[in-house]
């Protein structure tokens, strides 16, 4: 759903900021600070590469007014990465299962594969959620998932114990358009090249909508 202009004054000011130059802002005094050092994870996917996908006919192709950006930036998205421990046929399993820090939301990302670093060249969104409230969330979320999978089974799995999360940030391509009923975006994520779906884009929209949404 397209951004209306009454509504979405944040993407607008977010389209025509000056966080483009690649510097991290600072941290308004209204942010939790985040006390853990946290990594990067690489981005894969070049600007180019982006622009191609956002072409007509591409990725977006539904978008009839065939809009070009009036601006492409990288941006850094918070995630916690929880270990989890279960209780399984036979003995124990850790999984690790990842949330967004805007909204706690669950991320099956493929976390062994990434390549982190300890620093870039890119604003990067503050985390909102609080971790006891992230850890909330995934525990209840991940306990339904194994409720409804193992339904069926004598001995489902469960969840044992839970560890505190590590932090890390993962990057998405944002284009930003102006189109005549206000701004608008589009996120791809900066690894596979993938347009976000319904939920992301949501946390999207909360994070621009933040008083203190860079960090």
């Amino acid at each position: 759903m397209a951004a209306g202009v009454n509504d979405r004054k944040d993407v607008k000011d977010a389209a025509l900021s000056s966080s483009n130059d690649g510097c991290v802002a600072a941290p308004s005094s209204q942010c939790h600070p985040e006390q853990l050092r946290a990594g990067y994870v690489r981005s894969l996917v070049q600007k180019d590469a982006v622009l191609e996908r956002l072409k007509p006919g591409g990725i977006f192709s539904f978008i009839r007014s065939k809009p070009k950006p009036i601006k492409l930036e990288l941006i850094y998205f918070p995630y916690y990465l929880f270990k989890i421990s279960l209780a399984v046929e036979g003995g124990k399993r850790e999984i690790s299962i990842a949330s967004d820090g805007i909204l706690g939301s669950l991320a099956f990302l493929e976390t062994q594969t990434l390549d982190l670093l300890e620093s870039v060249n890119a604003p990067r969104f503050s985390f909102q959620i609080q971790e006891e409230r992230a850890r909330e969330r995934v525990l209840n979320e991940y306990t339904w998932i194994l409720v409804k999978h193992g339904f069926h089974r004598k001995n489902p799995p469960r969840v044992v114990a839970i560890a505190p999360p590590e932090r890390f940030y993962y990057p998405y391509w944002i284009a930003y358009y102006d189109r005549s009923k206000g701004f608008d975006f589009k996120a791809v994520d900066a690894i596979s090249c993938a347009p976000v779906g319904i939920q992301m884009r949501r946390a999207f929209l909360t994070a621009f909508s933040s008083p203190c949404r860079y960090s």
